[in-house]
């Protein structure tokens, strides 16, 4: 993927949110706080899933282009 292509700049941001999510979701599990870890986690879903339909969108795209 073209790091300066309109998918790789709305990913950018979405990649690194997961991966603070994924560090705050180990942490809180360490620190056995558990409620903060299933929220956390519910959140990290949500980041995956906009992920998915950014991912999916640009493959349609893609496909509707050719």
């Amino acid at each position: 993927m073209d790091p300066s292509s309109e998918v790789a700049i709305v990913l950018q941001p979405l990649l690194e949110q997961e991966a603070l999510l994924e560090s705050f979701v180990e942490e809180a599990q360490a620190r056995r706080k558990f409620e903060d870890a299933k929220t956390l986690r519910d959140n990290l879903k949500e980041i995956r899933g906009e992920i998915e339909r950014t991912l999916r969108s640009s493959n349609e795209a893609d496909v509707f282009s050719r």
